[in-house]
């Protein structure tokens, strides 16, 4: 090659390289741009800067959404507008999990900190989760640790602060207000007011009337508003199931199925709450004792599997072993399934059963010959053994 040539590759290749370069300034200068363009079209909403001050009590109700609680938000003065409120809240993906409940928010917050409180569980007041079985009162096991009943469970949720000082109301406080109100003041649907009016232990006379399940109540209402809130949202719910048509059709009264509904909800599993149905329908279609342990254990202050014959023999109101019938009150709060299925039985001739296993296997039969064979295999396997 010549040198004249090498002079013009030489000449061509700065060209090229000099190309190249303009060609990823231009490139760079439009992404840019772009960039530029795209931030300038996110709309700026006003918003307020900082965790804000003092104390507001917010209700986020069951399946409220963050564009639906906007407004609340902002004329409570907590949020400056909707769109920022929005906008931070579309920003987090945890959104999705805001439970309901009464929030602690401050005056005059940053959206982006408002959200981050409504996702914060140690911010949320009023709002209690009820397991299926769950009683009024505590219930200690022997060789085994309490669980809360519905009294602590609501004096835990109650629990929210207001400037400086925390404000919660007591078991004790909730126990009283059952106690010392009748049965319309505590919100009793009428098909159970006879019942409460004549129950004799008064902190008890409501059991069974307040659902298992999610429910959300004021924290700064007395004790009694948060009472009847519960027990009249859990009357609308047993109204809507159909229980008053549902008990005509069995002969029964609709608090009768309450109370049956409680019986095989600390009986069995779930998945023999039919036929346990069946066994209380049949036995007092015989006017035959029921004879079921957890109504023993219901009196009792220390509650055990295998119940004592001194306890089977003592005249309660719940004590099915001292008395034909059903007992007096129902003695838990039943899901709706065990409701349901009291409602509607299996089809059967059973008469007895019994949990054979720690596995909660349990065997229903006709005859006393069978249902004997099937408590010795119990006993084999320890099931009454006190935990």
């Amino acid at each position: 090659m010549t040198a004249s040539f090498r002079r013009l590759d030489s000449a061509i290749d700065r060209r090229s390289t000099l190309t190249l370069g303009v060609v990823i300034v231009l490139v760079l200068a439009l992404f840019a741009g772009l960039v530029q363009h795209r931030r300038s079209q996110v709309p700026v909403y006003p918003d307020y800067q900082g965790a804000g001050s003092g104390s507001v009590l917010v209700e986020v109700a069951l399946g409220v959404t963050a564009a639906s609680l906007a407004p609340k938000l902002v004329s409570m003065g907590v949020v400056k507008s909707e769109g920022a409120f929005i906008q931070a809240a579309n920003n987090n993906p945890n959104i999705t999990s805001m439970q309901p409940g009464f929030y602690q928010l401050r005056k005059e917050m940053a959206a982006a900190r408002a959200v981050e409180r409504l996702l914060d569980p140690s911010n949320r007041a009023g709002a209690v989760n009820l397991p299926g079985g769950v009683t009024l009162e505590d219930v200690r096991v022997v060789n085994g640790e309490t669980v809360f009943g519905i009294y602590r469970h609501l004096a835990k949720a109650s629990c929210y602060t207001k400037g400086e000082q925390r404000h919660c109301i007591s078991a004790a406080a909730f126990r009283k207000a059952v106690a010392n109100a009748g049965p319309a003041q505590l919100g009793v649907p009428s098909w159970a007011r006879h019942a409460v009016a004549a129950a004799k232990y008064p902190a008890r006379k409501i059991e069974g009337l307040i659902l298992p399940g999610v429910h959300v109540f004021n924290p700064t209402h007395t004790p009694l508003e948060i009472i009847r809130e519960l027990v009249t949202s859990s009357a609308e719910i047993y109204q809507q199931s159909g229980l008053v048509d549902a008990a005509k059709a069995q002969k029964l009264l609709p608090y009768e199925v309450v109370v049956g509904a409680s019986l095989i909800q600390r009986e069995v599993g779930a998945a023999d709450y039919g036929k346990a149905a069946r066994v209380i329908v049949n036995r007092l279609k015989r006017h035959q004792p029921l004879q079921f342990d957890s109504t023993v254990n219901y009196g009792l202050s220390e509650q055990q599997v295998a119940t004592s014959e001194a306890a089977r023999g003592t005249e309660t109101p719940w004590n099915t072993y001292a008395m034909k019938g059903l007992p007096t009150t129902p003695i838990c709060s039943p899901t709706l399934e065990a409701v349901e299925a009291m409602e509607k039985p299996t089809p059967g001739k059973w008469l007895y059963f019994v949990t054979v296993d720690k596995q909660g296997t349990t065997k229903f039969n006709v005859t006393l010959k069978d249902h004997e064979r099937d408590i010795e295999e119990a006993h084999r396997n320890g099931v009454f053994d006190s935990q």
